[in-house]
């Protein structure tokens, strides 16, 4: 005489318990998706108008990071922020991280790099995004050099925006506060 025993199948899960990992799965996905959310809030806070850039028209939240909702690679700002530390300093400030011929000052509203923390940026509209060569904003850089103003020439006007950017004050003003008549001649 054969024996079989006979195998049964496992037991079934009871409904109640599927239900309450199904709902504990969810509230980990959601738990995740708002850390995320908080990281880039939290970083927003430490560059000025964190929480205004655009990228052509276009909110973008995670400012370091590749896509607009901070998610995945960082950009070459991102980078940059990471490298300084995660703190706006006068060299991430200053420099171009996207290559567009605008600083991340200028892109940021602190094109004079003298923002802190809290403090309101000395431009609040047309931010632009740092991390894109192809978001600008429309204002013009700090040390471009403008049309002579009265009385200058062109390399006078030249010599006073590079004095000025350096924190020195204009050729005219020097000059005057000399008591001397001077003239800037390049060959």
């Amino acid at each position: 005489q054969a024996h079989f025993q006979r195998i049964s199948s496992p037991p079934h899960p009871h409904p109640e318990n599927e239900r309450m990992a199904y709902c504990q799965l969810r509230l980990l996905i959601a738990s995740a998706w708002a850390c995320v959310a908080v990281a880039h809030e939290f970083y927003q806070e430490y560059i000025p108008n964190g929480k205004n850039v655009q990228r052509n028209g276009t909110a973008w939240e995670g400012v370091g990071h590749l896509s607009a909702s901070g998610e995945g690679a960082r950009n070459d700002f991102g980078k940059a922020f990471q490298a300084a530390g995660f703190t706006w300093s006068q060299e991430l400030c200053e420099a171009d991280t996207d290559g567009d011929g605008q600083s991340n000052g200028l892109e940021l509203g602190d094109p004079e790099c003298i923002w802190k923390k809290g403090d309101t940026p000395a431009r609040t509209t047309d931010i632009s995004h740092p991390g894109f060569a192809d978001s600008m904003t429309s204002e013009r850089q700090q040390l471009d050099v403008g049309a002579p103003g009265e009385g200058e020439s062109r390399t006078d006007a030249a010599a006073n925006s590079n004095a000025h950017a350096l924190g020195l004050p204009s050729l005219k003003s020097l000059c005057l506060f000399m008591g001397t008549l001077c003239t800037l001649k390049l060959i």
